[in-house]
């Protein structure tokens, strides 16, 4: 179980460098993510 959570800690590490290194990949996240909220409220 300990791995597990190595595991997934390593993935959300990599995941957040990702966004704050490459640009244009938060602002996409932040469309999807908007328009998801959009559908899901109305």
């Amino acid at each position: 179980m300990k791995r597990f959570y190595m595991v997934a800690a390593s993935v959300l590490v990599l995941v957040f460098l990702v966004v704050l290194l490459v640009p244009g990949v938060a602002e996409s996240i932040e469309g999807r993510l908007l328009s998801w909220l959009a559908r899901t409220a109305s």
